[in-house]
């Protein structure tokens, strides 16, 4: 070999080499980087969304989503996969979400409201956590759920609001909720039935609140829920009972303006440690329910059942801080509250027509504060009330009571007030 080929050897191999790398080293940046390619703040259009630096499809958002009413399709949106602000649907006439099939994650809410032709949430079904609130609201056309099948976590509140198609929760397969949820005015809504794939356990941090929708007559598919802090049911004008709600422990219940209900006993047994509210069902004969009940931090109210007979169920209370029990016509006796012991504010006693006697209220000791007694039209005896320590007490308009002279004197030196009850000549 000649010392001019071996010159000209060295020299191509040389400039080969650096050749190569440097292809592959470019080769090697743009593969790590094409698979995140992060935008700011979008408003979709129908166009693929791009960095306006590199014109390559963005995957992760940084910032909000929100698409533009005028699209008829997602289908350019397939590269997103993280949304690291809110997502905002709403005004589409587009019949699926399909286009957003590879979507993730969204970091604060995703709104999906008043879209006339959504049926359904297929094309969300790689969806898997949302950081903020979920709301539905104002979906016309919307069945179901499906599409929401691998959604496991919402951070914040879920609301599904007023979609006058929704039937039922088939394809609802979020486990944890992280604070409220609201279900209301959804007119069609029959059944929270999830779906046959369904079946494991969810927990809400917060709030239930069930309210306004007109043709739910149980909770049947409420079954796995398994913790809940205060559950609200009102204006449910054809729920007949609470069958399928199945939880043991409350802090709250409050059941409120639900005219068919008449039935709860599926809470049986059940521990409410703050509120309980019974008030405007005029359908509900008995309350023996809260066996498990000792101790409420807040309020006792039973209010407006046109038809409960009595108290029973209470037997175990001890400890309330107000205790309402208000213009119940069919109400004969307070032999529920046997167990009663203390009431740290006021205890109210009104308008219940046909209250007969304060028999149930022989082991109240103390009221901290106010007692009134009035307007109760049956009421004739009032000897159980033997209680030692309270402010004040008015017993007043309880036209067929007769104040006896020893219970003046028992309370003589206490700040009471007896006046217009009947006359005992």
């Amino acid at each position: 070999m000649t010392i001019k080929n071996l010159i000209l050897m060295i020299t191509v191999s040389g400039l080969a080499a650096p050749a190569f790398s440097g292809d592959a080293k470019s080769n090697t940046l743009e593969s790590s980087h094409s698979s995140k390619t992060y935008c700011k703040d979008m408003t979709y259009f129908g166009d693929v969304l791009r960095d306006s630096d590199n014109d390559r499809p963005c995957t992760i958002i940084k910032g909000d989503l929100e698409i533009d009413s005028s699209v008829t399709s997602l289908s350019n949106l397939s590269s997103i996969k993280e949304v690291r602000g809110s997502v905002y649907i709403k005004d589409l006439l587009v019949e699926s979400l399909e286009g957003l099939d590879n979507l993730e994650s969204i970091e604060d809410d995703l709104i999906i409201s008043d879209n006339d032709y959504l049926t359904n949430f297929e094309g969300l079904d790689d969806l898997e956590e949302i950081g903020g609130d979920l709301v539905i609201d104002s979906n016309n056309d919307l069945k179901n759920f499906e599409g929401l099948d691998h959604l496991e976590e919402i951070g914040n509140d879920l609301l599904i609001t007023d979609n006058e198609s929704l039937e039922d929760f088939e394809g609802f397969g979020i486990e944890d909720i992280g604070d409220d949820v609201e279900i209301s005015g959804n007119e069609s809504l029959e059944s929270f039935y999830r779906g046959k794939h369904h079946k494991s356990e969810f927990s809400i941090g917060d709030e239930l609140i069930i309210r306004d929708n007109d043709r739910l007559r149980d909770l049947d598919g409420l079954e796995e829920l398994e913790s809940v802090t205060e559950v609200i049911i009102e204006d449910m004008r054809r729920l007949r009972d609470l069958d399928g709600l199945e939880i043991s422990e409350l802090q709250d219940l409050i059941l409120r303006n639900n005219r068919d209900l008449s039935d709860i006993s599926a809470i049986d047994g059940i521990e409410i440690t703050r509120t309980i509210e019974i008030e405007n069902n005029s359908s509900l004969e008995n309350i023996d329910v809260f066996g498990g009940t000792e101790e409420l931090e807040e309020s006792l109210i039973i209010k407006d059942n046109d038809d409960l007979e009595s108290l029973e169920g209470l037997e175990n209370l001890r400890i309330a801080k107000d205790i309402l029990i208000e213009d119940n016509n069919d109400l004969t006796s307070l032999s529920g509250l046997s167990g009663l012991e203390f009431i740290e504010n006021d205890f109210s006693i009104v308008d219940n027509k046909d209250l007969e006697s304060l028999d149930g209220l022989e082991n109240l000791v103390e009221i901290s504060d106010d007692i009134v007694i009035e307007d109760n039209d049956s009421l004739i005896n009032i000897d159980a009330l033997q209680v030692q320590g309270f402010d004040s007490m008015e017993i007043r308009k309880n036209k067929s009571l007769c104040v006896s002279q020893e219970f003046f004197e028992q309370y003589q030196d206490s700040d009471i007030k007896i006046e217009k009850n009947h006359d005992c000549e």
